[in-house]
């Protein structure tokens, strides 16, 4: 791909700012694909949302932070995103893993019910939240008995059985809501994500669908 693609990208999504290096790869990536004049680019091109993305990582992000130094605050946070890491047919380890600890624990099956969900949806499925430690889950002021917890000794689950997936286009908000209430996902709705875990098949407890602050 060449380079003026990556800095032309690079300079419609300048205004995008990311607290953290895993959060700022999710939205980055799905800025690319919903912004209409970065479709409209990659399209005259040939090339797709995740090529650029993986290109850009592995190879142009020094060259981007020099084109564009005012942009550092996009750059330096994805300098360690790691490419290569799948330990799912979609989602990467270093989306699923605790962003403390780096620890990557699902409940058994969890992984499973996320392939299925991503593939029936047949739309990509961006983490901003999956693992969490029990320290990193005290740190973003998540519930002691969060389903998202690497060790959760209230339910044992054996491991994160719940997700936050970023969510702000409506359209795509409420393909996933029904998409994954129809598989026994339980869905809690924010302004921008979509919380969804799997409380009736390791806890027990009844399927759900709430608002935050509702």
């Amino acid at each position: 791909m060449p380079l003026q693609i990556c800095t032309a990208i690079s300079g419609l999504l300048k205004n995008f700012c990311y607290p953290s290096r895993n959060f700022a790869g999710v939205v980055f990536r799905y800025n690319v694909e919903r912004c209409s004049a970065t479709r409209r680019l990659l399209a005259a091109h040939a090339v797709t949302g995740d090529d650029f993305f993986r290109i850009f990582i592995e190879g142009y992000l020094d060259c981007a932070a020099k084109a564009f130094p005012c942009c550092s605050h996009i750059y330096s946070p994805l300098c360690g995103y790691r490419v290569g890491d799948q330990i799912l047919d979609h989602f990467s380890r270093s989306e699923l893993a605790c962003p403390t600890t780096g620890e990557v624990r699902l409940a058994s099956g969890f992984g499973e019910a996320l392939e299925r969900l991503r593939v029936e949806l047949d739309e990509p499925i961006y983490l901003n939240s999956a693992c969490r430690s029990p320290i990193h889950n005290t740190k973003v002021g998540g519930h002691p008995r969060s389903l998202h917890l690497t060790g959760n000794g209230h339910w044992g689950t054996g491991g994160c059985c719940a997700i936050d997936a970023v969510a702000t286009d409506g359209q795509y908000r409420a393909k996933l809501i029904a998409q994954a209430l129809d598989q026994d996902w339980s869905v809690g709705v924010a302004s921008n994500f979509i919380h969804l875990d799997r409380r009736s098949r390791y806890c027990g407890l009844p399927q759900v669908l709430y608002h935050y602050g509702g």
